[in-house]
């Protein structure tokens, strides 16, 4: 092995909102796993057809692979281009000639990968190019650096990008879009372009006309786009609500049948299982929902997963065998619902039949399956990773050698991993909130607190034991730093009140344990105490922006802030604020600060003031590095994860709330 293969296996980190709708339009409270209480109910028997199979179809799927170009160096024999190439040519092969490869959405995000190229080309984004997509939904994370950007990265793909909630009406965007409006386009047609749908053929065309199986594929972007992404402007309209959604998706649906096309595949980027199975039994004519966003892991309880991973929660409401999910659309017709998680790990496999109308007739449950990216899964289909591939992943370690220099060391791993930073406070959590207040306090002594959402907090830093598979800390480097915080997003100081706080961190607590990325994390001298036994807050929104407080939300019930040197602050206590209107300054996230994740919602008289030269990244790598001078940071001894002595947000119970007016 070279040495820059063997880099591979270290190099990378493991890697691991609120919608804009019309005016007076109500946020809903958020429930479990965001999923629908009328969708939860499993569908035992859907009403398949009983008419002969006439055609078969292998979708091959995968979603949010944002940075997994590279294997995970906590697991070594997972993940990565190479693993992703060869099992998805494999299961294609598999099919024998009736398989079409789909993306989901986020196909790329800020990180190291993004940045470096190969042959003049973002890495990230020719390692896309080399998984045989036919076509990709449209994420949010595409957006994370601007539409400029993402304009960019559509028009170089292999393959078109598709979806029927943006309506592009100004911007570098408009030079990416494809023409449907003469009819439905064949995607490899237009690729390297935005369109609202393609159609797919299952075998090669002759004489432009298709010898297999046509398959019609439209696209829905979440209508939370503006506020989960900061890159989105006011270019792009979006949807008003999960109505607008499906009207728009219909519209499309509606098209391909009017063409003859009568099996039909949604990419449904709307962040969760729960918001698309509540979207699918409202449409009509669709047959497969490839649902990403969530990245829900979707399997069946015999499914072999990855090391570490476990079945998906939202499968205890949707049953078995959950991978795929059945339930039944408008139109009184099966619609199967698939997903998993992203970052390259998992590649779906759904094998299906369809009746001479385009009816679904039966699941190969054999075949139908999550196969995890790993050396067990090639050996199982007689595969080797990707040779091509491999070279390709060794060029790109080379170009990320100079990020490999070490900022500090720690003995603690670092707790950034998806599933616990969105729902506890975790020791990386508090490392980056210390980090910023650190850099806020550097231009306003004044500062007494930083806070920040989880969902920012990308991966750990740290190192899997392979054998054991115990979390071990290891040396911090810049390429883990970069890992971790992927949107360096600026740094900023509030000036505001102690309700407009509370009021934050209501809103912060929205969701409180299924996983949602406004769940807050905060510095030393913070201490949090919330409860999920009450009611949350809810929104008024108009155009994207949080216009006003419907329901106040319950669920802060204390609220202490000590600061540097300083005698506790008691902003809330059982509750209630007992002097609103005080001032304080706070730093945070300008992407936060400007109302991204439903912080600071409607809050119409803050002051925001930049930190000269402040961003995640950089806040980071100084306060280590000052930590490291002063002699405290001890190798990272002062931040065990879990540390009851050392809490800053904790779970209580609701005893003795009261609900606010306005509230459910």
């Amino acid at each position: 092995m070279t040495r820059a293969l063997s880099l591979v296996l270290y190099v990378c980190c493991v890697a691991c909102a609120r919608p804009a709708v019309r005016r007076d339009a109500v946020e809903t409270p958020t429930k479990p796993f965001d999923e629908p209480a009328a969708a939860t109910a499993p569908v035992p028997d859907a009403p398949y057809s009983t008419k002969p199979v006439a055609a078969r179809l292998t979708l091959v799927h995968l979603s949010d692979s944002e940075a997994g170009l590279l294997p995970d160096p906590a697991q070594p024999k997972a993940g990565g281009l190479a693993r992703t190439r060869a099992l998805i040519a494999a299961l294609v092969e598999r099919a024998k000639g009736q398989a079409l490869v789909l993306h989901g959405g986020d196909s790329f995000i800020p990180a190291p990968e993004l940045s470096v190229e190969v042959d003049k080309r973002s890495a990230l984004l020719a390692g896309n190019d080399l998984l045989f997509v036919a076509a990709s939904g449209l994420g949010n994370h595409e957006f994370d650096l601007g539409e400029s950007f993402v304009a960019e990265a559509i028009k170089g793909a292999a393959f078109p990008y598709v979806t029927a909630t943006i309506d592009v009406k100004a911007g570098p965007l408009r030079a990416a879009l494809g023409d449907a409006a003469a009819g439905t386009p064949w995607a490899h047609d237009v690729k390297g372009k935005l369109v609202p749908r393609v159609k797919l053929c299952t075998a090669m065309l002759v004489d432009g006309k298709c010898p297999g199986l046509v398959v019609g594929v439209v696209g829905s972007t979440t209508e939370q786009l503006r506020v989960l992404s900061r890159g989105a402007s006011a270019n792009l309209a979006v949807p008003a609500d999960l109505a607008g959604v499906r009207a728009a998706v219909q519209a499309q649906v509606d098209a391909l049948t009017a063409e003859g096309i009568t099996v039909i595949v949604l990419i449904s980027h709307l962040q969760g299982i729960g918001r698309d199975l509540e979207l699918a039994k409202q449409l009509r004519d669709v047959d497969v929902v490839l649902s990403a966003g969530g990245e829900n892991r979707l399997a069946a309880e015999r499914h072999r997963l990855l090391p570490g991973d476990v079945v998906d929660r939202a499968c205890v409401a949707l049953g078995e065998p959950c991978y795929p999910a059945a339930r039944v659309g408008a139109d009184g017709k099966p619609v199967l619902l698939v997903a998993g998680a992203g970052d390259l790990r998992y590649v779906g496999n759904l094998s299906v039949g369809f009746d001479e109308d385009g009816v679904l007739v039966s699941v190969d449950a054999e075949a139908s399956r999550p196969w995890p990216v790993d050396e067990l899964s090639l050996l199982e289909l007689s595969t080797t990773a990707d040779g091509a591939a491999l070279a390709f992943q060794a060029r790109v370690v080379d170009a990320l050698a100079p990020l490999l220099a070490t900022v500090a060391e720690s003995d603690v791993w670092l707790e950034g991993t998806r599933e616990e930073v969105r729902n506890r406070q975790t020791n990386l959590g508090d490392l980056s909130a210390d980090s910023i207040l650190w850099a806020a306090r550097a231009a306003r002594p004044d500062v007494l607190a930083a806070l920040r959402n989880g969902g920012g907090i990308r991966a750990p830093i740290g190192r899997l034991d392979p054998s054991t598979w115990v979390k071990r800390g290891g040396p911090i480097r810049l390429i883990d730093v970069q890992a971790a915080l992927r949107f360096d997003g600026p740094l900023v100081v509030v000036d505001t009140t102690h309700g407009a706080l509370v009021r934050t961190l209501e809103s912060a607590l929205r969701g409180a344990g299924s996983g949602k990325g406004h769940f807050p994390q905060a510095s030393a001298g913070v201490l949090l105490r919330y409860t999920t036994d009450a009611p949350e807050q809810t929104h008024v929104l108009d155009g994207g922006k949080v216009t006003a407080v419907r329901c106040q939300g319950a669920r802060v019930r204390d609220l202490v802030i000590t600061p540097i040197g300083g005698a506790p602050i008691v902003l809330a206590k059982d509750g209630k604020v007992s002097t609103p209107d005080a001032k304080i300054a706070v730093a945070t996230l300008e992407y936060l600060a400007n109302g991204g994740d439903g912080w600071f919602p409607g809050e119409a008289h803050l002051t925001v003031t930049a930190i000269p030269g402040g961003t995640e990244q950089a806040a980071l790598r100084g306060f280590l590095a000052a930590e490291e001078a002063a002699g405290r940071w001890r190798r990272g001894v002062g931040y065990i994860d879990a540390d009851d002595a050392r809490a800053r947000i904790t779970p209580v119970d609701g005893a003795g709330v009261t609900v606010p007016p306005g509230c459910p």
